[in-house]
């Protein structure tokens, strides 16, 4: 649903606006407890820079990021920190629409949610915005959080309402120092080191290509996941940078930020994934598509490769990128045919195997479609007469 409240003139300072309405509450506990109410009530919109626009996560944002953001155990720095991350100064108010025009032009690639803009707050806190429409409204976005009511004027500042806490921790740490320091990523960050040796690839793992800064969206494969692949088939990987190369370009998304949250707007995402030979300015036609995709259940997967993997966590947002860690080795189809069939279903490949067009088939070299009958499929198969049974396998 989205709610919407038009912007009226305040009545009240900034601190008594997110104090009164009662879906803010938990901010304006967190603003006391870190001593920053004079912030709000002393800001000033009649001229210079200290007019303040305030992104205020709602009362269940609050509840939602209780446990990660673990705020009683924050020195009273870091609490300045995150409170400041969710304001803006200007010298003036900034409306909703305004905010999405504000800030510095991304130009990334335009996947439903325009081609985003960046502003930084205090403490060094980039934000991003984008926009899109839900039932021909406007959908106003700041990072993976959308604006719940937007334009809630105060006196001295303008308050948006949000699905999400601004807690980006790691927003200033590189790629390679992020993906260096997690425990459970110590494969994907010796594969990522491994192509990043060679000219061809440093600039995805530097983010950099000349003077440009890249943005991007790595899907960074657990160690968990790697230790599901046969060793043979990891060996073969380790030490075939060509082909790692390959397998990698399926789990970056150049010139792309993308947040799973967005898929609760737009189910669907199209993505563009792979390694371009100008990471400047990305040509669409060099690279492979891929879909970010919100299941029934609620889990996100992203298929890229001929693979698909669930995203495992809320993702992450680093400098110049957002990064998610999933469960499976995206874009590494190390099965041949019959090893995927034997998998699924080995009576069938053993009936494929015995039926000489079937067999032709199964060690051709030819793109086909295998659809495999499940245990009570088989089952009836295996009561039909040969005749029968010879004819079944030329549909599959």
């Amino acid at each position: 649903m989205l709610l919407k409240q038009e912007g009226v003139s305040g009545q009240s300072n900034l601190y008594d606006t997110i104090r009164n309405n009662v879906n803010t509450t938990k901010f304006a506990d967190m603003i006391d407890s870190a001593m920053m109410r004079d912030v709000f009530v002393t800001a000033d919109c009649s001229g210079g820079v200290q007019c303040l626009t305030v992104f205020v996560p709602d009362n269940a944002a609050v509840d939602a990021m209780a446990q990660i953001l673990n705020w009683p155990s924050l020195v009273p720095a870091k609490r300045t920190m995150v409170i400041y991350g969710h304001i803006l100064k200007d010298s003036k108010r900034l409306t909703a629409a305004e905010w999405v025009q504000s800030g510095i032009s991304l130009n990334l690639m335009d996947n439903g949610f325009g081609t985003g803009r960046q502003n930084t707050l205090a403490y060094l806190n980039t934000r991003y915005a984008f926009q899109t429409k839900v039932a021909n409204q406007p959908k106003y976005l700041i990072n993976r959080a959308s604006f719940v009511t937007p334009d809630i004027q105060a006196t001295n500042g303008m308050v948006h309402v949000i699905n999400h806490v601004l807690y980006t921790p790691s927003i200033n740490v590189p790629f390679v120092d992020y993906l260096v320091a997690q425990n459970d990523l110590k494969n994907t960050a010796e594969f990522w080191m491994t192509i990043g040796s060679d000219p061809k690839y440093t600039p995805f793992n530097d983010q950099r290509y000349g003077d440009k800064a890249l943005y991007a969206t790595y899907f960074l494969v657990t160690d968990d996941a790697w230790s599901k692949i046969p060793q043979d088939k990891l060996k073969m990987l380790q030490t075939n940078k060509t082909l790692l190369a390959n397998v990698l370009s399926y789990q970056y998304l150049p010139n792309q930020i993308v947040y799973k949250q967005w898929t609760s707007i737009q189910p669907e995402i199209l993505l563009y994934s792979g390694f371009p030979t100008n990471p400047g300015a990305p040509d669409t036609t060099q690279l492979q598509s891929a879909m970010l995709t919100n299941s029934t259940t609620g889990q996100v997967f992203i298929t890229s490769g001929g693979s698909i993997a669930q995203l495992v966590d809320n993702g992450e947002d680093i400098k110049q990128a957002v990064v998610y860690k999933i469960n499976a080795a995206l874009g590494f189809v190390y099965e041949t045919r019959d090893e995927v069939i034997r998998r699924l279903s080995p009576g069938f490949l053993q009936l494929c195997q015995s039926i000489s067009t079937c067999n032709s088939m199964l060690t051709g070299e030819g793109q086909l479609t295998f659809f495999i009958p499940n245990d009570f499929a088989m089952s009836k198969l295996n009561a039909m007469n040969e005749s029968q049974k010879v004819r079944i396998p030329t549909i599959y």
